[in-house]
């Protein structure tokens, strides 16, 4: 098949909330009636869906990738029973990695943490979890369509009829599958329309901001990734680009931007950025991204990296004015006069000034003794900041040692009630 409509794609957050909704049904007692089929590009986080929501939902899961499976990872070795009674016949036994799905009770898994059986995703879940019963089990056919006719053949009474061989599926099982779609691109083996005709299908492709989320969340993606692809401000970076004429195996044979691939080259950037010089980092990002997306990335780094540098020096400049200003004016056996401290706020920016309003904040809250002196000058310095700063300080000050009741009285004391009515009204 073509790859389908834009306006037929799902974002994560949507699969999300269908998905969820179903999961809380079948932990409830209801039974799935439809499979789910997810079809996707390469590399988007089909399988890392549904092993998230194992996670989350307390599920058990049984991974299987059908293009790494035959006949009998499917449906069993035969064996022959009844020889004795000289009623002789096959019946097949459940292969191990299967057999979670079949058992009569979520109890005989055990609990996460001492499952019965393998759990993949034991090291991933948290230590709150640990002790509690799955509460369902996904059985997670894995590129199906990349598995051989038989393989294909062999899952359609799971999928159809919610069993195998007379064993019945247990009802807390969610049944799902997930596959490459473009015939044009990927090499697989397409399957039987009445197959596809039991499945609920939704063709997936989180948002390059709910991607950009989830490596923020789960610390998948470094911060110079996220910068460089949120810079982009369309997710070109992030995918393989739009352009027809380059969506073919050709192009996507080679490295080339994809969020798998961004996904790798971050871990090695995070472990290596320090060892190695920009343009031994620009060729190792080319074999993960290809050139052009490398060639932005080192780029990107170079500019994020002076934009850093003048960053720090602007932000050390307003430490040493806003320090000069306090240690100079606003304590105890200061040695600056108003008319000197007056001139010197006209010299401050807007991001010296809220420099200044955060230090103020801060100090004047652990102000136990203030000197005349210092009260006057603090009294005079709200007098001359912009009334902005003078809310933002005000709103800030701790009430620990009660220094806005001795400002008020000092106000009040020297005859400018209007400014404390002023003081009153800020919020």
């Amino acid at each position: 098949m073509a790859s389908p409509n834009v306006n037929e794609i799902v974002s994560y957050s949507f699969l999300r909330k269908v998905v969820s909704s179903e999961v809380a049904d079948i932990i409830a007692g209801k039974e799935q009636r439809f499979s789910y089929l997810v079809e996707g590009d390469h590399g988007i986080g089909k399988s890392a869906f549904w092993k998230e929501l194992c996670i989350d939902f307390d599920g058990f899961i049984i991974d299987m990738r059908l293009g790494q499976r035959d006949l009998g990872d499917i449906i069993g070795m035969p064996v022959v029973i009844g020889r004795e009674n000289n009623d002789e016949h096959f019946i097949h036994i459940l292969p191990e990695i299967i057999r979670p799905a079949f058992v009569k009770n979520l109890s005989e898994l055990g609990v996460i943490g001492k499952s019965t059986y393998q759990d993949k995703l034991v090291n991933l879940r948290s230590k709150e979890s640990l002790g509690k019963p799955f509460q369902f089990v996904l059985l997670f056919l894995d590129e199906y369509n990349r598995g051989t006719k038989d393989v294909q053949q062999s899952v359609f009474e799971i999928v159809y009829d919610r069993s195998m061989n007379g064993n019945k599926v247990n009802s807390k099982t969610l049944i799902a599958a997930a596959c490459n779609g473009n015939l044009d691109i990927y090499t697989v083996t397409e399957s039987d329309p009445a197959f596809r005709s039991r499945f609920k299908t939704f063709y997936y492709k989180p948002t390059w901001q709910e991607w950009l989320e989830w490596g923020e969340k789960t610390n998948e993606l470094c911060d110079d990734i996220r910068y460089v692809i949120s810079i982009a401000g369309n997710g070109s970076l992030a995918d393989p680009p739009l352009d027809k004429e380059k969506q073919n195996t050709e192009y996507l044979n080679q490295p080339h931007p994809n969020r798998r691939s961004w996904h790798e080259f971050s871990k090695w950037y995070e472990v290596n950025k320090t060892k190695f010089s920009d343009l031994e980092i620009k060729q190792v990002c080319m074999g993960f991204v290809g050139a052009k997306a490398a060639e932005v990335f080192t780029k990107m780094m170079k500019e994020k990296s002076i934009i850093k540098k003048e960053r720090k020096q602007s932000v050390d400049t307003e430490s040493v004015k806003v320090n000069e200003f306090y240690d100079n004016y606003l304590v105890n056996n200061s040695n600056w006069s108003h008319d000197t401290a007056t001139n010197k706020l006209t010299e401050l920016n807007t991001n010296e000034f809220n420099a200044l309003a955060e230090v103020c904040s801060i100090r004047f809250s652990k102000l136990k003794f203030v000197s005349i002196k210092t009260m006057n000058n603090i009294a005079n310095f709200l007098e001359k900041a912009p009334e902005e700063i003078v809310t933002n300080i005000w709103n800030n000050i701790s009430d620990e040692f009660k220094l806005k009741d001795r400002l008020k009285l000092y106000f009040e004391g020297n005859g400018k009630k209007d400014f404390i009515s002023k003081l009153e009204k800020i919020k």
